[in-house]
């Protein structure tokens, strides 16, 4: 027996752009570039959490966002210093991203 996915691929092509979720006391931005390279932003509760690295794909619906290593000890003890280094990404949709809890839109 043979299960198809009516999900259909998405391109690195389609994926490129910026993606944002707003809420009452968030606000995260992430953006992928096509040298595959992206910035995540989460504002939320006085904090300001960001890193930028390299993303990839590990399957068909999910990224791997890959964060560059910090340079300074002060960004480690920052309140702009993201504790999780290697966040995972749902891709939902080509307009749709799932980074936890939080659905991404694509900007447009």
């Amino acid at each position: 027996m043979m299960y198809v996915s009516c999900m259909s691929p998405t391109t690195h092509q389609s994926l490129y752009g910026s993606y944002s979720a707003k809420g009452k006391d968030y606000n995260y931005s992430l953006t992928l570039h096509p040298d595959s390279t992206f910035l995540l932003t989460i504002k939320s509760y006085g904090l300001s959490p960001s890193c930028s690295g390299k993303w990839m794909y590990l399957s068909n619906d999910t990224l791997d966002l890959s964060c560059f290593e910090v340079s300074y000890v002060e960004e480690y003890l920052s309140s702009g210093y993201m504790k999780e280094r290697n966040p995972k990404v749902e891709i939902i949709h080509k307009n749709k991203l799932k980074f936890g809890e939080v659905i991404l839109k694509k900007v447009k």
